[in-house]
């Protein structure tokens, strides 16, 4: 991983708008718990060295989100970073799904303004994006196998929209956004893997993250939030870590990502 870990955390609350038009400066900070998962069409090896492996697992994991947004009497500008971490699980062996691990960084430079939606308060918002991932599984042993690592820089647009509920400081949000990223995959050997054959890849990314939950407004400045987000990417890893024997990377494959989430926003006078 080119940046290595960024400590614990980052993803941004939705801010009211309402709020956005008063307070100039909001920070959140978002933890979430990653369930074991499937991977999107990835396997250890290719059916020339393999035929009939199963898809790849990933194991448990975290992620964290850290963000920043200064508000302007219309708009506000905005930064935020996203780090995952899943556990890489066994070593490979035939027959069985290889289990990988993943880490990943996203970075948003963000812009948003308020907006009407259904007679609410909502935000949309734009972002010039970078993501950098790594995934990789062990071949029959700890330490060693393949290592595929997408960077990709597009942008990213979201809306945030928030219904209030009859219990007084009780919200339900709802959040979702699309991205595109150009980018690449890189493939390389750790420990003893043979790859002769690696190859790097570019590739085009779409992306979709979807977040729900129920927030509580603690105070005029304060809110918690807690519920479930899950996020999907295409193209950002190989389909077959090996399918010639000698590390021939193949085609490219997809990643989903989900499990329940807690965040806090302060925002400050």
């Amino acid at each position: 991983m080119k940046y290595g870990y960024i400590a614990l955390a980052v993803a941004v609350l939705p801010v009211q708008f309402a709020l956005a038009q008063d307070l100039p400066l909001s920070f959140s900070l978002e933890g979430s718990y990653i369930l074991e998962g499937d991977s999107l069409g990835h396997r250890h090896f290719g059916p020339a060295i393999f035929p009939g492996e199963p898809e790849s697992e990933h194991d448990k994991g975290a992620n964290g989100v850290l963000g920043l947004r200064y508000h302007l009497p219309t708009y506000f500008l905005g930064l935020k970073v996203d780090h995952t971490d899943v556990n890489r699980g066994t070593p490979f062996e035939l027959g069985d799904p290889a289990e990988m691990g993943i880490r990943s960084t996203v970075v948003d430079i963000e812009y948003g303004r308020g907006f009407v939606l259904a007679g609410k308060d909502a935000i949309w918002t734009a972002s010039l994006r970078y993501a950098d991932m790594a995934f990789w599984t062990d071949n029959f042993v700890a330490d060693n196998g393949p290592l595929h690592e997408f960077t990709g820089l597009g942008v990213h647009v979201g809306v945030e929209t928030e219904f209030p509920l009859q219990r007084q400081g009780w919200s339900i949000l709802a959040n979702g956004g699309l991205s595109l990223l150009d980018g690449e995959i890189e493939t390389s050997a750790r420990g003893r893997w043979t790859c002769t054959d690696c190859r790097d890849t570019s590739t085009t990314a779409l992306g979709a993250d979807l977040k729900v939950g129920l927030m509580y407004q603690q105070g005029p400045t304060t809110s918690w939030t807690f519920g479930y987000k899950t996020t999907y990417w295409s193209d950002v890893n190989v389909e077959y870590s090996d399918n010639t024997d000698l590390g021939g990377n193949q085609g490219t494959s997809g990643t989903l990502l989900h499990g329940p989430f807690i965040a806090f926003n302060i925002s400050l006078k």
